[in-house]
C-alpha cells in the first residue's frame, strides 16, 4: 500500500483540469467567489491594516490588498488570507474555512502566468487533499483547543500552490510534509484578531513550503502518517486513521462535503439557530418587549465553540449564541450592520441575550460532526405562551441547502460595495462565475482598479 503522504503528493502532482468530475469546477467556482468578496470585505478592518503594516516592502512577486500593495508572494497569501477571515463571513467545510486559506495562497503564487483554470485545479487538490486529512480524525479539534483551520490550511494551501507550480511527485510530497511542520492555531484566540492571523499564517505557510520544496528542501517521505508525524500528533485521543488507503481521484470531496457558504457574518456554529429565529419572524413581531426567555437548543460542541455569553465587542459576539439569536430577534436577521461594537452593547441587545438559555445537546450529526442533528429555538413570553422555530439541520447556504445565485450575487455586493462601483462589483463577479475563461490572474485586479 502506498502511504498517505505519497498517495496525496501523486494526488496533487498529476491533477489536471481536465480531470475535474462534473459539479467540482462550480463548487470550486462558488467558493472562489464568495472568498473574492471578503478579501475586499476585510481590506479596511484593523488586522489587516496590521498585518500589511508589516509586509516587506521592495518586493515585487504579488498583489495584497486586491491590488493594492506589492510585496512577496509569502506575505501577499498572508494578508489577502487575514482579511478573508477578518470578519468571519468565508465559507466552510470539513470543520474548517478552506477558501479564504486556499484562494489567497493560489493567487499570491500565480501572478502573472495562471490561468482560471489553473486556479480551479490547484484549488480543487488542495480542499481535496485537506478535507481527506480532516475526515480521518474521530474526535473534535476544537474541543482539544487546536483550530483545525489553522492546522489543516497550511497543508491545504501547500497542496494547491505544488500542483500550480507543476512540482513532481517528490516535490510535491516534500511541500506536504514541510507543512505539516509549520501547521499551528489555537481555540482560545477565537473572537480576537489572532483567529483571522492564523488563517493568514496558513496560507503563508502553504506558499513558503512550496516554494522550499521547488528549491530542493527535503523532508520526512511520510510526515502525514507517520505515527509520530501530523495526524498522530493532532489527535485529540489518538483515534486517528493514519493506515485507510485514500481514494483521491475516485472520490471527490468537494463534491460530497461543501463548500457551504455563510450568509450571516458570525461563527457558522450559530447559523443554525439564527435560521430558526428568523422563521419566527411573524410571532415576534411586536412582542419582542415580552419576550420572557429564549431557550436555544444546540450542540455541546458548538457551545463550546460560541464561548462568549456577554460579549463586549463585535469580535466576541461573532462567537455568541446568545447575540446571535438576541441580533436576530431584534433585526430579523444578522449582518454586516449589527457586527458594530456600539451595535453590541445596546440596551435592548444585551436586555435580551441576558434572557437566553442554552439546552446543549451530546448527540452529534452523522454528516457535521461538530453539530447536534439539528438546532431550534423557543421563545417563551409573559403570558406563558411559547413560540418553536424549526428544526434546522443544514443552515442556509450550506451545500445540502444551498443559496440560489440571486443570494450569492446580493451577498458579493454587501461585501464589496465599500470597495467596488457597481458596475465593477458586477464585472468582477461575472468573471468570477465564469472563471475557466480567465487568461490570467491580473485581469482579476484589472477589474478592481
Amino acid at each position: 500500500m502506498t502511504g498517505l503522504t505519497k498517495s496525496a503528493a501523486h494526488f496533487v502532482a498529476n491533477l489536471q483540469y481536465e480531470d475535474l468530475p462534473t459539479g467540482a469546477t462550480d463548487a470550486a467556482v462558488r467558493g472562489i467567489a464568495d472568498c473574492a468578496s471578503v478579501i475586499l470585505l476585510g481590506l479596511d478592518e484593523p488586522v489587516t491594516s496590521l498585518v500589511a503594516g508589516n509586509a516587506p516592502r521592495g518586493a515585487d512577486e504579488a498583489w495584497a490588498l486586491w491590488g493594492k500593495l506589492r510585496t512577496s508572494a509569502d506575505y501577499a497569501a498572508l494578508v489577502n488570507a487575514t482579511a478573508a477571515h477578518a470578519l468571519d463571513y468565508d465559507d466552510t467545510a470539513g470543520d474548517s474555512h478552506p477558501s479564504a486559506v486556499l484562494l489567497p495562497a493560489i493567487l499570491a503564487l500565480g501572478e502573472p502566468a495562471a490561468t482560471g483554470k489553473d486556479i480551479l485545479t490547484a484549488y480543487v487538490a488542495g480542499y481535496e487533499v485537506w478535507c481527506e486529512l480532516a475526515s480521518r480524525e474521530q474526535d473534535k479539534h476544537h474541543a482539544k483547543g487546536f483550530h483545525p483551520t489553522g492546522i489543516f490550511g497550511a497543508i491545504g494551501a501547500a497542496a494547491a500552490c505544488a500542483n500550480l507550480l507543476g512540482l513532481d511527485e517528490e516535490k510535491a510530497a516534500a511541500a506536504l510534509s514541510i507543512s505539516a511542520s509549520m501547521s499551528a492555531g489555537l481555540v482560545a484566540n477565537f473572537g480576537s484578531m489572532t483567529k483571522p492571523y492564523q488563517l493568514g499564517r496558513a496560507a503563508q505557510n502553504g506558499v513558503l513550503a512550496a516554494q522550499l520544496a521547488a528549491q530542493g528542501m527535503t523532508a520526512a517521505i511520510d510526515a502525514l502518517e507517520h505515527p509520530l508525524g501530523f495526524l498522530a500528533a493532532y489527535s485529540p485521543a489518538a483515534r486517528v486513521d493514519r493506515t485507510t488507503e485514500p481514494a483521491f481521484g475516485r472520490s471527490w470531496r468537494i463534491l460530497s462535503e461543501g463548500p457551504n457558504i455563510k450568509l450571516y457574518p458570525v461563527c457558522y456554529a450559530a447559523h443554525r439557530m439564527i435560521d430558526s429565529v428568523v422563521a419566527l419572524a411573524d410571532a415576534t413581531a411586536g412582542r419582542i418587549d415580552a419576550i420572557r426567555s429564549i431557550r436555544v437548543h444546540l450542540g455541546h460542541t458548538q457551545s463550546q465553540i460560541l464561548r462568549y455569553r456577554a460579549p463586549g465587542t463585535s469580535l466576541e459576539a461573532k462567537f455568541s449564541a446568545e447575540f446571535a439569536v438576541a441580533a436576530a430577534i431584534l433585526e430579523g436577521s444578522v449582518g454586516l450592520r449589527e457586527l458594530d461594537d456600539d451595535y453590541v452593547k445596546r440596551v435592548a441587545v444585551r436586555e435580551l441575550m441576558a434572557r437566553v438559555e442554552r439546552v446543549e445537546c451530546t448527540e452529534i450529526d452523522p454528516q457535521q460532526s461538530l453539530f447536534s442533528p439539528a438546532d431550534h429555538v423557543e421563545i417563551e413570553f409573559a403570558d406563558g405562551t411559547v413560540q418553536s422555530g424549526p428544526a434546522v439541520r443544514f443552515a442556509f447556504g450550506h451545500a445540502s441547502n444551498p443559496a440560489g445565485q440571486p443570494r450569492l450575487a446580493a451577498k458579493f455586493d454587501e461585501c464589496t460595495a465599500s470597495q467596488l462601483g457597481e458596475a465593477t462589483r458586477r464585472d468582477l463577479f461575472s468573471m468570477l462565475c465564469n472563471l475557466q475563461d480567465v487568461r490570467s490572474v491580473s485581469e482579476l485586479y484589472k477589474r478592481a482598479a
